[in-house]
């Protein structure tokens, strides 16, 4: 009996120690990698990132836009820009214009 009690006793001197060690590294290891830990979150700033990326080149798409409505507006009406997108969409031109067909880039 002697022998078993001292064995418990050292059993639980060492098992003590590995226990709070493989609890400390269990918890490390969520900290790093978990759903929620400091990977997870460097992936998350990646993504805000790319979405401020996109939002700033939409903002300045739309921005683009507006100024071509607005030049579109009654009172502050474009004669340039009303010529060209009314060629454009009824596809005429004067007897004196030369035509040259390409691709046409959109603002």
């Amino acid at each position: 009996m002697a022998i078993l009690k001292e064995l418990r006793r050292r059993a639980w001197h060492v098992a003590a120690p590995v226990l709070g060690i493989c609890l400390a590294g269990y918890f490390l290891y969520h900290t790093v990698q978990g759903e929620r830990g400091i990977m997870a979150l460097l992936v998350l700033k990646q993504q805000v990132r790319n979405a401020e990326t996109l939002v700033a080149s939409t903002d300045a798409e739309r921005l683009g836009w507006e100024h071509r409505v607005r030049q579109l507006r009654p009172g502050t009406l474009d004669a340039d820009l009303l010529d060209e997108q009314s060629r454009l969409m009824l596809n005429v031109g004067r007897a004196d214009e030369v035509v040259i067909l390409g691709v046409r880039s959109r603002p």
